[in-house]
């Protein structure tokens, strides 16, 4: 073979040839074997005896990846393979699979100068099957694999670090605008948790035809909408379970300790959250929350808070933000974070989500392991253990699994506060980025009305839309920044923000205090509509 075939026998390994010598002795032992029942005259002779072995040897590849890394395709062919594979690839195509990708594969091959190498219907003198073993040993040779596809919201921006700093930049003039401590600025945001993680494969002998696995359409899955604040503080979550009554919630004394906590338990027929859900968190936790915060603060009932949201549909609805103004009577403002960059930008899904769900995992997996310990201590054989992890049976026992992760949260303040810090939102409260804030808004660059627009508010369904803002409110915005610029103008440099600083000159003090002036008749709203670049409204 090395002397007839040297191109495609180079590289042969030995557990190839020792595979094909099986085959042969298997292949002439059972011909011999056949022989020796025949008459003497009747039998094989030995060389059609040998020939007959050789037809039974399976000529296929070796190794993982033999028939790539040693030679056995033509080098051309190989890498006319390669380049289909990765013109598929940079093309983007969806679904791309071994059993997908087989046909253009094979497309290629026929249609190259080595069609007669392909074994198919019309070429059964063929000996390249392009099996989807060797497709993903090919893809495995190039450095790719199979991966899960990315949603929109996955795919950051390729300027996501000058829209973050922007949105930074209109966090920390907000701020100094409306005076608002990081006690008051607050991010909320939805994710599910998986109480039992299940799949449709299990763990079984070799071999085995039927394979018993009980539940799988129990998702046992519900949404908790986490918040918390920029001061590290955790406000009580919103726990949103599958069914359509009360009922489907947990007994009322099992979740008595974490409502006393001001918890808030709902139901949605998808344990999704939706529009009266988000409304159900304004009124119950939010505000409640805010009102507590300004008690401990001696602020003013009118002291604006900023609620950063992502752009998810029910948060854009007007009847949502409807909502919001009214419950607040305007003080809480709405700033959403720009869109494809949650992972990068919000606070809950920096820092808080998986430390959340890795605590309600341990939980869970502590009580499992308890429950398994005690039938050991029972003496209970290991073919009759079994815990019943159905939705109704383990439904008791969520709010002690939640209040667990959620006293870890709410004690743990550095976790919380790094969650902040992640993004880079905790800089927002100091004097330098303020000080830059209100100097790109002089400039006129802080609100692009382009960058605004994708940000307006949607009509919710049977709904009517939202004027952001009363109809003088353009006027009432340019009469502040009026103020703030005439005094920018006996100042050579923007000033520091500081009003207990003194060693302030009077002209910065003089802009420190006309924009202060200003903030306490208008809370500035960034733009929504298709006019100026900025609104604005009333305080009350």
């Amino acid at each position: 073979m090395h002397v007839h075939h040297f191109r495609s026998f180079k590289f042969l390994e030995w557990t190839t040839t020792d595979r094909w010598l099986r085959d042969y002795r298997t292949a002439w032992q059972a011909i011999c074997k056949e022989e020796k029942q025949k008459p003497k005259a009747d039998r094989m002779p030995e060389q059609q005896r040998h020939e007959e072995a050789l037809r039974g040897v399976k000529l296929r590849g070796g190794a993982a990846g033999s028939c790539i890394k040693n030679g056995s395709l033509p080098a051309p062919l190989l890498q006319l393979l390669k380049d289909t594979v990765v013109e598929a690839v940079d093309g983007e195509i969806p679904g791309l699979s071994s059993a997908s990708m087989r046909p253009m594969l094979m497309a290629a091959v026929e249609q190259s100068e080595y069609a007669s190498v392909l074994k198919t219907p019309h070429n059964p003198a063929g000996w390249f099957h392009c099996s989807r073993s060797w497709i993903r040993k090919l893809w495995s040779s190039m450095g790719m694999r199979i991966r899960s596809g990315t949603t929109a919201a996955q795919k950051l921006p390729e300027d996501w670090e000058e829209r973050l700093e922007l949105w930074k930049l209109q966090i920390a003039y907000t701020v100094f605008i409306n005076d608002i401590p990081p006690a008051l600025v607050i991010n909320v945001d939805q994710t599910g948790i998986n109480l039992v993680p299940v799949g449709r494969r299990t763990l079984s002998r070799r071999g085995k035809k039927a394979i018993r696995l009980l539940g799988m359409d129990d998702k046992r899955q519900l949404t908790v909408v986490a918040a918390g604040a920029a001061n590290g503080s955790i406000l009580p979550f919103q726990a949103i379970f599958q069914g359509k009554t009360h009922a489907s919630l947990p007994p009322q004394e099992d979740r008595a300790s974490l409502e006393g906590k001001g918890w808030k338990f709902a139901a949605t027929h998808n344990h999704w959250a939706s529009l009266e859900t988000s409304m159900a968190w304004i009124d119950d936790i939010l505000m409640p929350y805010v009102e507590r915060v300004r008690k401990v603060l001696g602020t003013p009932d009118d002291q604006a808070a900023l609620l950063l949201l992502d752009c998810w549909t029910v948060h854009m609805q007007s009847d949502f933000v409807n909502h919001v103004k009214e419950a607040s009577n305007g003080t809480v403002l709405l700033r959403f974070v720009p869109p494809n960059m949650t992972s990068k930008a919000q606070p809950m899904d920096v820092g808080i989500q998986k430390p959340l769900k890795d605590s309600i995992r341990a939980t869970f997996t502590a009580y499992v392991a308890e429950k398994y310990a005690d039938m050991k201590r029972r003496g209970v054989p290991p073919v009759d253990m079994a815990l019943d992890l159905r939705i109704r049976a383990i439904r008791p026992l969520v709010p002690s699994f939640f209040e667990a992760a959620w006293d870890r949260l709410d004690s743990d303040r550095e976790l919380c506060g790094k969650a902040w810090s992640s993004p880079g939102i905790d800089q927002c409260f100091q004097i330098t980025m303020q000080r830059a804030a209100v100097q790109k808004e002089f400039e006129g660059k802080l609100f692009p009305a382009a960058a605004e627009e994708a940000l307006e508010p949607q009509p919710t369904p049977e709904g009517t839309g939202l004027a952001m803002a009363e109809p003088d409110a353009d006027e009432q915005l340019a009469e502040m920044l009026q103020a703030v610029k005439a005094a920018r103008d006996d100042a050579a440099v923007v000033p520091e923000l500081a009003a207990d600083q003194p060693t302030a000159e009077p002209a910065a003090q003089k802009l420190y205090q006309a924009g202060r002036a200003a903030a306490q008749r208008h809370i500035v709203i960034p733009a929504r509509g298709r006019g100026r670049g900025r609104r604005g409204g009333r305080v009350a």
